[in-house]
């Protein structure tokens, strides 16, 4: 899968209402799937990859799939943008 950069990554997370029926219902769901030549019971780690799927509640419309790695990356560098939360003791 091509690397996308951060702007992309952004526009997908920032989805709120399905382009095709208009809801507003959204689910991020998970979904694994296997990006080596290795037949089933015989992956390693490095031949699967996590993909996080938007899809639309209403009409089951697809609307961003990113990665885990995306996720990762934009939220490493969106840290250090933002102010780090109060820690209440």
């Amino acid at each position: 899968m091509p690397t996308e950069n951060r702007s992309t990554t952004e526009k997908k997370l920032s989805i709120r209402e399905c382009c095709e029926c208009g809801s507003d219902a959204l689910t991020w769901q998970t979904h694994n799937k296997n990006v080596g030549h290795a037949q089933h019971g015989r992956l390693t780690t490095q031949d699967i990859q996590c993909l996080l799927v938007l899809g639309c509640d209403e009409c089951s419309e697809t609307l961003a799939v990113v990665s885990a790695d995306q996720i990762a990356t934009w939220l490493t560098e969106t840290k250090h943008a933002r102010a780090e939360p109060e820690v209440r003791s």
